[in-house]
């Protein structure tokens, strides 16, 4: 309730500033004022930085500023044709979900649904990549942005490159399952050695035949 107060302080000062410099008429005055505001806007957000405690506008940029992990865990999705083989699911498959967002879903809850509820993730998930892959055959596009726009539609914050670039990246079979592993590896070994890495398949699972 303090901080939430604090909060609601904060703001209507940020406002009232505001409004006392864009009222200000002679210019002498209007520079005070906007001085004031600046020196107010540097000193509320130098407090939310050092104090970590977020003040709407005043942000702590808390998006990635924590110490690097000596390992990295990353999921891979992987759908499976007939034959069992895997393909990496191309981030656009899952628009506007971006990517990164998925991952920390994965690495959170994944292992801890019910056996049921990883498969019906699983089926949505090969649900849209067959229809990406379907689609990718035919127009060498995902969805419509990148159909329209191609190289000049928007990036994801942390950008990340569509896997399947030609027809070839995909089968021309369906898809018929998904493969869901964990990739993990310590930062510096990996730097000396690209190949340093483990792999866990942590779910397969494949479409049973149709009768």
């Amino acid at each position: 309730m303090v901080a939430d107060l604090a909060r609601a302080v904060v703001f209507v000062g940020f406002v009232a500033f505001g409004v006392w410099a864009w009222t200000r008429r002679a210019p002498a005055s209007r520079r005070r004022a906007v001085d004031l505001l600046i020196v107010y806007v540097v000193t509320v957000s130098c407090v939310v930085g050092f104090t970590q405690r977020e003040s709407w506008p005043f942000t702590n940029w808390a998006l990635v500023h924590n110490v690097a992990a000596t390992r990295i865990t990353v999921p891979v999705v992987e759908a499976l044709d007939a034959g069992g083989r895997g393909y990496v699911v191309d981030p656009r498959v899952f628009d506007p979900l971006p990517p990164e967002e998925l991952r920390s879903w994965m690495l959170r809850h994944f292992e801890s649904l019910a056996p049921a509820a990883r498969v019906y993730v699983a089926r949505f998930i090969r649900d849209r990549a067959e229809t990406a892959r379907r689609r990718f055959r035919e127009r060498q596009s995902i969805d419509r942005s990148d159909e329209w726009l191609g190289p000049l539609r928007s990036p994801y914050h942390f950008h990340e490159g569509g896997h399947w670039r030609s027809a070839s990246d995909v089968p021309d079979s369906p898809f018929t399952g998904l493969r869901i592993s964990m990739l993990t590896w310590a930062i510096e070994e990996r730097a000396v050695d690209e190949r340093r890495l483990a792999r866990r398949v942590l779910f397969e699972w494949h479409d049973p035949p149709s009768r």
